[in-house]
């Protein structure tokens, strides 16, 4: 470089030229990458750097520019043929993607459907499980249980009601109420012993029923 600081490269003296043998090496590069320059006279060169067209021209001409203007000529081709091949599918390409829309739309709701239906299968797997059809069955037993001890309290409650003692009148007072004609009111106590009787067997009998029921479950 100028030591003056220019940014211009050193005047050719005989001391920074190169030596033969990197001479020589530089003229074999040269000939073997650009036949076309080594082959060319200084007035030659010193015209192509002075007309543009001239120099166009004869870049134009070397065989590595030319190879690559044709690898890009082959590419851009390539490019082009790929976009119309891309073209010519995109009919089919957006008819594709809208089955495979429609298909996801029936996959959700047949997923959605698949999850309330396995649910349903769990409640009803809980609801016939061992242990809920033994919860079930305690509580019919209880509630029979309770069933009978009410009709039977009931039907004593109206055995305490007649037995009251009959005032001189002929009325029975109990309960803060009076009945004129105790013998029409109560005149079939048998119909109410059989209704008693019926309803109370009715009850007892599924009471064991379940229970007997209850305590095979256990013991299987």
């Amino acid at each position: 470089m100028d030591p003056k600081g220019n940014g211009l490269p050193e005047p050719m003296n005989n001391y920074n030229l190169p030596n033969e043998e990197e001479l020589a090496q530089k003229l074999k590069i040269l000939e073997d990458y650009y036949p076309t320059f080594a082959n060319k006279s200084v007035e030659d060169l010193e015209d192509m750097l002075k007309y543009n067209d001239l120099f166009q021209s004869h870049f134009s001409g070397i065989e590595q520019v030319q190879m690559t203007r044709t690898l890009q000529y082959e590419l851009r081709q390539q490019g082009l043929a790929l976009a119309i091949e891309n073209l010519e599918k995109k009919p089919r390409l957006d008819e594709l993607r809208s089955q495979a829309e429609h298909k996801s739309v029936i996959l959700n709701s047949l997923t959605t459907d698949f999850v309330e239906t396995s649910s349903s299968l769990l409640e009803i797997q809980r609801k016939y499980s061992r242990k809920a059809m033994i919860q079930a069955l305690a509580e019919k037993i209880s509630f029979y249980e309770q069933e009978t001890e009410r009709i039977l309290h009931e039907y004593l409650q109206d055995q305490d009601f007649l037995s009251l003692q009959k005032s001189p009148s002929g009325k029975i007072y109990g309960n803060n109420f009076e009945l004129e004609n105790t013998n029409e009111t109560y005149s079939n106590p048998e119909n109410k012993l059989d209704s008693f009787l019926k309803d109370f067997i009715a009850c007892r009998t599924k009471y064991h029923l379940l229970a007997a029921k209850n305590e095979l479950i256990q013991e299987s």
